[in-house]
């Protein structure tokens, strides 16, 4: 057994190792290929595999959480992903003492990681080296075969001086006031730990060159040249799109607003032949969350948030 940098040959085993802990998701060789080589520039992602034989059998990896802690010191986020075929065999604590080894040359004292809450071997696992629960994430889905645009159309409210548009209507885009407003609903959600929205530039960056983002399904609410209110479709596959962040500025919550973004957002997706809309709560987000119920979503998982502090 010996673990090592991963390359652009293991892709296509990296895409059937996650594709067979996640059945529920989609997995390929170009989503590995954005994530491990895009995406890992702007979270500085360090990846491994585990061999066995010639066969990647798991997968190592840590990287710059966007989390950090009350004292605002960096986090690290690690995950560790094991071939269900392979698990059992000691292969995780094999590639956990790898990983730990190697964060703690980055002089950080804390370590995050995502589990689903159904493996409760993983769950197990990480409790033994001193991990504990710290916040929840709930994952919603919404059928599009049950849903009436005719009804859609009707729950729209109207708002006096208020309008909400795509992104591809906004003729003139102010991409500041855009990264202002994404940055301050961030900031407003509820969350365990500090949250490090990015600067402006890589924001730009990463959110304008997103493969995944459909940039006539993002809206925004207007009043004025003002943007109160904002949110997105990007797709997962052709029969399934991630609703992202939904919000609204405090001084125009309660009024409807998020509702009409989020009912925008479901038209387009039924319009473009998505059969399915996922979205992400955090399990303190009362209200966001009262919303996407009376809207049709239905609890489908959730995602459990472990912290640790290291020696």
């Amino acid at each position: 057994m010996i673990i090592r940098q991963i390359t652009q040959k293991d892709y296509p085993q990296m895409a059937y190792i996650f594709n067979s802990i996640y059945p529920y998701y989609s997995y390929t060789e170009e989503d590995i290929r954005f994530e491990y080589e895009e995406e890992a520039k702007r979270t500085n992602l360090k990846a491994y595999v585990v061999e066995i034989n010639g066969e990647a059998v798991a997968i190592a990896e840590y990287y710059k959480s966007r989390y950090k802690t009350p004292d605002n010191r960096n986090i690290i986020g690690l995950g560790i992903y094991v071939d269900p075929r392979y698990q059992g065999k000691g292969i995780g604590s094999y590639a956990y003492e790898f990983i730990l080894k190697e964060i703690r040359k980055e002089n950080v004292k804390s370590v995050v990681t995502h589990v689903l809450n159904s493996h409760i071997h993983s769950i197990n696992f990480l409790i033994k080296r001193g991990f504990y629960e710290i916040y929840s994430y709930y994952e919603l889905e919404l059928y599009l075969e049950k849903i009436s645009i005719e009804n859609l159309h009707n729950q729209c409210k109207t708002f006096e001086n208020i309008e909400v548009i795509s992104l591809k209507e906004e003729k003139e885009l102010d991409k500041l006031k855009l990264y202002e407003l994404i940055k301050t609903i961030y900031h407003d959600m509820p969350s365990p730990l500090l949250y490090d929205f990015p600067d402006f530039k890589e924001w730009q960056e990463s959110f304008f060159n997103n493969p995944y983002a459909i940039f006539d399904s993002f809206f925004i609410a207007k009043k004025g040249n003002e943007y109160i209110g904002f949110s997105s479709l990007n797709k997962e596959n052709d029969e399934i799109a991630n609703q992202g962040i939904t919000g609204v500025i405090k001084d125009y919550r309660n009024k409807g607003i998020a509702k009409a973004l989020k009912l925008k957002v479901i038209e387009h997706a039924k319009q473009k032949g998505f059969k399915i809309i996922r979205t992400w709560n955090g399990c303190s987000n009362y209200k966001i969350l009262t919303l996407n119920r009376k809207l049709g979503f239905e609890f489908k998982r959730s995602w459990v948030l472990f912290y640790k502090e290291l020696d």
